[in-house]
Parts: structure tokens; sequence; C-alpha cells
């Protein structure tokens, strides 16, 4: 039984976005939660 040799790569990415995909409302790491909401999303 023959050996193959197989290497993988690992990527972990981190986004900051300005604002969240479905709506309009901002966005701030560690502000309270429902806070920056929106009643309509932009779906």
């Amino acid at each position: 039984m023959p050996w193959e040799t197989v290497i993988s790569l690992r990527i972990y990415v981190q986004f900051n976005p300005q604002s969240k995909i479905f709506s309009d409302a901002p966005t701030e790491f560690g502000a309270e939660s429902d806070v920056y909401t929106c009643a309509e999303g932009k779906v």
C-alpha cells in the first residue's frame, strides 16, 4: 500500500463590516444586545 502526501492549509478571516448583511443598521463591537436593529430588512 503506497503512501500519499496530503498537505492542507487553513485560513481564518474575521471581517469588520460597517453595516449588517441584511440591514442598513450599523454595527459596533461590544454594544448591548438589540441596540443597532432595523425594523425593515434589505431582503
